[in-house]
């Protein structure tokens, strides 16, 4: 940017595919983008805002193949066992969607199912992103994920982030990081993947490795659990 704008308050404008600055209402530059689901779901989180329609057109234009470590997006019906191939493996994404054709959206780290308009599941990505732009039907994400729906099935259960930045669930310890300590979190218990919500933004997937009955997982935490008999009394 040019020192004439020094000290100029300019509002960013930015997606998968491109990041616009704009002054006073006025498209200044759009450059490339670089930012990853993750990275938008960070800036969210720490105070940005939904967006209106871009201000200008797109830095870049679609693409048929996407460029490695980029999301992406492909189609993919879902089979009588529940499962969708992707560079020919199986994946697991439930039989409530059988017979369906969902959008998957993979960034080599996660990978996000969307069937009619509504985000159905998040689990690991196990494509590597130098592998994303071989996958039959690959093109460049486009726009925000939708809103998640949280099964109705899937049980939920409360947990506040220890000093370590972890969480026990399911005998499973789960490591959320330090700048999560002390807050009080959901996690959505799901097939395959433990999803963590803080007041209604997801802020963490993480892979769900001892599958089982759930019927002894507590709703609570000993700690929380503690605390309420102490108020009681």
């Amino acid at each position: 940017m040019h020192r004439a704008l020094a000290n100029r308050v300019l509002t960013v404008w930015a997606d998968q595919r491109r990041v616009h600055l704009v002054l006073d209402g006025h498209l200044l530059k759009t450059v490339p983008s670089r930012l990853t689901d993750a990275n938008l779901r960070w800036l969210t989180m720490r105070g940005a805002r939904p967006t209106e329609p871009p201000p200008g057109t797109a830095a870049l234009p679609r693409m048929r193949a996407a460029t490695a470590g980029q999301a992406v997006e492909i189609d993919r019906l879902v089979h009588r066992d529940g499962n969708v191939t992707v560079g020919g493996n199986l994946f697991r994404v439930g039989a409530r969607l059988v017979g369906q054709t969902v959008t998957l959206r993979l960034d080599g780290y996660l990978m996000h199912a969307v069937a009619d308009g509504i985000l159905v599941g998040t689990w690991p990505c196990r494509v590597s992103s130098d592998r994303l732009p071989a996958l039959r039907g690959v093109r460049e994400a486009a726009g925000p994920l939708p809103p998640a729906m949280v099964p109705s099935g899937a049980m939920r259960v409360q947990r506040r982030v220890n000093g370590d930045g972890r969480i026990m669930v399911a005998t499973q310890r789960l490591k959320l990081g330090k700048r999560n300590v002390g807050k009080q979190v959901i996690v959505v218990i799901e097939d395959t993947h433990f999803r963590i919500l803080h007041e209604g933004e997801e802020i963490a997937v993480k892979e769900r490795r001892k599958p089982g009955s759930l019927d002894r997982v507590r709703i609570v935490s000993k700690r929380e659990d503690s605390q309420k008999q102490s108020s009681i009394h």
